[in-house]
């Protein structure tokens, strides 16, 4: 299914041309960015083109030249000049594409990296010392391995020189497209000047010195990219200027069923950032879309400019570089930027891929839409990454037949004689299986790349072979829906587009005609420990021959608590109506489970109905709600669970009401919206569970869970009190913060307030404390949260006891852009090291000379120990240790406007 593509380099030099027009020329001097890219030439020979595309000012001074290209296999590196470039002049009137080609064979299969080095960079760059004066390097690595195959290094389809705006959202994305196929990968780099060596004094964009914030926030700015679509963020620049940032491709192949690196491609971008009061365009977000070969997607992509600016807009992806034009997409209005009314603007893409374009990652494309200020405010732009996943037309099953005893065969049309794709193409085809009870679709039934809601997966078989499902799970009554999808083995690993439904009853066995009695309802009819009642109800069995089963009947009730299969239920009771009421039980902490079968005069026995399950209602008191969840496994397609408590209608207060219906999942949330909630009041809940089978004539089915207490919980007291919320900054070259914060706090209460457990709830830009979320716990008073990205943010924390009391949430404690610059490493304790000595130093800051101070010293569980008062005085305050034993304790001070928590370490 391998589509054949020609490497162009010089194709989306009109896309530089585009985005370039409106800048304004920059006052610098030579090399912003590039990459190579390595092209086989001859795969058997070793023979590769390698193109090194690199991007210049227009009419500098400086040309490309005393440049070195290393092979990286131990032949002497290639020094050229500038005759040996072509240049693309005049690209936008600011930039020159400047590249140069050569061949190269190398002399054995092995792992090679390719690197480019030129002088001098660009001057003025931010994000590193003395620009000007540093070398361009780019690297390419490439994998000749015989058992690998060809390969051809990534294509990038949008150009490596960006616009930015301070104080709103970056984004690029270099739209890679691989010839061959391969997965790819994205991550960040630094920047280098030579094969081992980085830029000197790189920074990474979103550095604190540059001021930037989250777009609309306080927090410090993210730089990120996804690993798996390429879009790099940075939210967002902070200074104007010119930045250098650098990413790498990977390249991947499945072999033999694991992921090899066939190697990558190190981009070298440069982000010029302006300030201007021009407002970007909206653009649409679009779903990842599922499109069948052979059939035609017709997209409209809208985007609007809140200043009323013109817009023009665009779309970039591999797919409109393939060499057939015809199977290109094609704009309306014509061409790949189509001009547009002033304020608002429209792209339709319409794209009718063919059986090439199968396979199993989806294609990406990046919708550009860019304003022309009319006011001499610069441009803007906004980025829209859609996903298309192509796959082959759906497979035509054609039946779901009931056989012998309860199985069912299905059949499908040849799939290679069904679609006009050339056979290799849908080869060692796997058929997948899908299955769900009842006639009902609900919505998301037909996702992208075969996720099935209500769906499950019950067997996979060739292509060619058809299916017998004889799974014990069936149930005689039930109606069943059968999906399929074919999975292809080639290299591409591309599907089928999901088959329509296939529908079957599982009606009586046609040759012995067995059947059995059809379970509709599990209640809970009594809630005890001893005296706990669960009444069962079904119907006769499912249209049984009266000439094989005649009447009138007896039902013999089997019954297994959780865990147990059904083969080991134990007979409990026969009933000669359709409904059995087990008594003596423990339906206060046991859930049960229950088939039935029927049996005529003459002894002759049906089969078992299907095995029915009493739901096991769960609760989490909490001081503002209570949360439910339940466990249910039911014969039937469960449907809907509704919960009931008692006090809903005060005229009616013994009265059970319904307070909420919950149509998918096992979770409901009680916060009093229906007849309130009171601290004062235990209120009564239970959930019944109700679905179908599927099939016309027979009942709903039911489930009814226990009883359970349950009420508002007072807040335990012991509510913890934050001492101090502490970034830790670490020197590095890569960042001058760390993502890492420490937290301690202390527990004001009595002997109930031991042996805690503490929940730490955070948010990176909010303190309304409803949108936090929960990062860790801890078994101490003190907890460190690893972020990774930056040190911004917000946290309270709650006690927990073992059985189950929380507390209220302390206050909240924020760290803040102001504690982060004002740190430039790790921090320093005051309180000098304890060598093993009766006394420590506490050096308070000098600052607060001639002030008062206070010293508090608690254990770690929170118990106050001692305190010290005095005067801030040019010698350090002398703590004497002898009233602590050997142990770690909390210190808190304050002095004058300081204040802080240290750990003191006390040893023998």
């Amino acid at each position: 299914m391998k589509k054949e593509y020609v490497l162009k380099i010089w194709r989306y030099a009109f896309v530089l041309t585009l985005l370039l027009t409106t800048w304004v020329r920059a006052s610098a001097t030579h090399i912003r960015a590039g990459e190579i890219i390595a092209e086989v030439l001859d795969c058997d020979g070793l023979k590769y083109k390698f193109t090194i595309i690199g991007y210049a000012d227009t009419g500098s001074d400086v040309q490309f030249g005393g440049s070195v290209l290393d092979f990286g296999d131990g032949t002497d590196p290639l020094a050229f000049d500038s005759r040996d470039f072509q240049v693309r002049a005049g690209l936008g009137g600011e930039f020159d594409q400047v590249v140069f080609e050569v061949e190269h064979t190398f002399p054995s299969p092995g792992e090679y990296l390719v690197s480019f080095r030129e002088f001098n960079r660009n001057a003025g760059v931010l994000n590193m010392i003395n620009s000007v004066e540093t070398p361009f390097y780019i690297e390419t690595k490439i994998l000749i391995d015989p058992v690998a195959g060809c390969n051809n290094s990534p294509l990038f389809l949008f150009p490596p020189i960006e616009k930015g705006i301070v104080g709103l959202k970056f984004t690029h994305n270099p739209v890679a497209w691989d010839a061959d196929g391969d997965s790819l990968s994205y991550e960040i780099v630094i920047n280098k000047q030579s094969r081992n060596k980085e830029v000197n004094g790189y920074r990474f964009p979103n550095d604190p010195k540059f001021g930037g914030k989250v777009e609309g926030g306080q927090a410090l700015a993210k730089y990120e990219i996804d690993p798996v679509t390429g879009d790099l963020v940075w939210n967002s620049p902070g200074t104007a200027g010119e930045y250098s940032i650098a990413l790498r491709v990977y390249e991947w192949r499945r072999l033999a069923g694991e992921w090899v690196q066939l190697g990558f491609v190190t981009r070298d971008i440069q982000i010029i950032v302006e300030e201007t009061a021009n407002s970007a365009p909206v653009i649409q977000q679009l779903p990842e879309m599922e499109i069948v070969a052979g059939e035609t997607l017709k997209v409209t992509v809208k985007s609007t400019d809140p200043d009323g600016d013109p817009i023009t807009m665009g779309a970039y992806g591999e797919m409109f570089e393939v060499e057939d034009e015809s199977e290109r997409p094609i704009f309306s209005p014509n061409g790949k930027d189509p001009q547009m009314p002033a304020g608002q603007a429209t792209l339709e893409i319409e794209w009718t891929p063919s059986c090439s374009f199968i396979r199993k990652a989806p294609y990406s494309v990046l919708v550009r839409a860019h304003n022309n200020s009319s006011a001499n405010r610069g441009f803007q732009e906004t980025w829209s990454l859609w996903q298309i996943r192509v796959v082959a037309p759906k497979p035509d099953l054609i039946s779901a037949e009931r056989i012998a005893t309860k199985a069912v065969r299905l059949k499908w049309a040849d799939y290679v004689n069904q679609v006009n794709c050339e056979a290799d193409q849908v080869e060692g085809a796997i058929a997948k299986i899908y299955r769900k009870i009842g006639m009902e679709e609900r919505d998301g039934v037909q996702s992208t790349g075969g996720a099935l809601f209500d769906y499950k997966l019950v067997g996979s078989t060739g292509a060619k072979q058809g299916y017998f499902d004889d799974n014990p799970e069936l149930i005689y009554g039930a109606t069943y829906k059968y999906r399929m999808v074919l999975e292809f083995a080639n290299e591409y690993s591309g599907q089928t587009a999901l088959s329509d439904p296939v529908t079957v009853t599982i009606d009586p066995d046609k040759q012995t005609g067995e059947t059995a009695p059809v379970l509709t309802a599990v209640e809970v009819t009594e809630t005890d420990a001893t005296n706990g009642q669960v009444s069962v109800s079904w119907m006769a069995p499912f249209e049984a021959d009266p000439q094989i089963y005649p009447e009138p009947y007896s039902y013999a009730v089997y019954r297994g608590e959780e865990g147990k299969e059904p083969d080991d239920f134990v007979k409990v009771g026969s009933a000669q109506s359709l409904t059995f009421e087990d008594r003596g039980l423990d339906t206060k902490s046991k859930s049960y489970r229950y088939f039935v079968l029927a049996e005529t005069p003459g002894g002759k026995k049906t089969a078992k109905s299907g095995v029915g399950h009493t739901p096991w209602l769960e609760k989490v008191e909490h001081h503002t709600f209570i949360k439910f969840q339940w466990k249910a496994q039911s014969p039937w397609l469960a449907e809907t669970a509704t919960v009931y408590r008692d006090k809903v209608d005060a005229s009616v207060p013994g009265a059970f009401l319904p307070i909420g219906t919950v149509k998918a999942g096992n979770e409901f949330l009680d916060k009093g919206e229906k007849g309130g909630l009171s601290l004062d009041e235990n209120y009564r809940y239970y959930v019944k569970l109700s679905g179908s089978y599927g099939t016309l004539g027979l009942l709903e089915q039911m489930a009814k869970s226990q009883i359970i207490d349950a009420g508002l919980r007072p807040p335990l007291d012991c509510r913890p009190q934050i001492i101090f919320v502490r970034p830790v900054v670490y020197e590095s070259k890569f960042w001058e913060y760390s993502g890492e914060n420490q937290l301690a706090w202390l527990i004001q209460g009595d002997g109930q307030c031991d042996g805690l457990t503490y929940e730490i709830y955070f948010h990176p830009t909010s303190s309304v404390t409803e949108e936090f979320e929960r990062v860790g716990s801890a078994d101490m008073l003190s907890y460190t949260h690893f972020r990774y990205d930056n040190n911004l943010g917000c946290y309270y924390v709650i006690a927990k006891s073992s059985d189950g009391g929380v507390s209220k949430h302390s206050e909240v404690w924020c760290v803040t852009e102001d504690m982060i610059l004002g740190l430039e490493k790790e921090p320093q304790s005051l309180i000098n090291p304890n060598p093993a000595s009766e006394q420590t130093e506490i050096s308070f800051p000098s600052k607060e000379r001639g002030k008062g101070f206070e010293v508090l010293v608690f254990t770690l569980s929170g118990k106050f120990l001692a305190q010290e008062t005095g005067e801030v005085r040019t010698v350090p305050f002398v703590l004497d240790l002898d009233v602590f034993g050997a142990g770690v304790y909390l210190v808190k001070w304050r002095a004058g406007d300081s204040a802080g928590t240290e750990r003191l370490v006390v040893k023998n």
